[in-house]
């Protein structure tokens, strides 16, 4: 059910958060027509920086810059789950799955046994509430 791998990081550098805000720094996007498994989330924050993490998904685009992820694997196919990052208008919230305090500079956010499941259509966010300005670097890893 679940053939395609793939992988959604942060750009070269990093995410900048530029001060203490709430921004969704990744969301994937499922396919209308396919569902999407998310199997593993991680980040890692430049400096050691008191955040709040949440995964959440969201009703809405809100607005911000493509950021697709890549297939890896036998043969690469074309992959239809999209996504994007770092918001300057932030995506509805719709229901929260996960949600941790972090202050170390690494963290993985181990998803449930199952993964979580995206329905066609579907989005999930990975969102920062911070208290002061920080870079994070994440890699979201999936199937379709």
């Amino acid at each position: 059910m679940y053939g395609i791998k793939w992988a959604l990081t942060s750009q070269s550098g990093g995410e900048a958060i530029t001060s203490a805000t709430t921004i969704t720094v990744a969301q994937v996007v499922a396919q209308s027509a396919r569902n999407a498994l998310i199997t593993n989330i991680a980040f890692d924050l430049e400096t050691s920086v008191a955040c709040e993490v949440i995964v959440q998904k969201q009703s809405s685009a809100g607005t911000m810059t493509a950021n697709n992820p890549v297939s890896y694997g036998p043969g690469a196919p074309t992959l239809l789950t999209t996504g994007q990052r770092t918001a300057t208008a932030e995506p509805t919230s719709s229901a929260v799955i996960m949600r941790r305090w972090t202050n170390s500079g690494k963290d993985i956010l181990l998803t449930p046994d199952e993964g979580i499941e995206l329905a066609g259509g579907e989005r999930l966010g990975l969102t920062f509430i911070t208290e002061a300005a920080v870079t994070v670097h994440y890699t979201i890893l999936g199937r379709e």
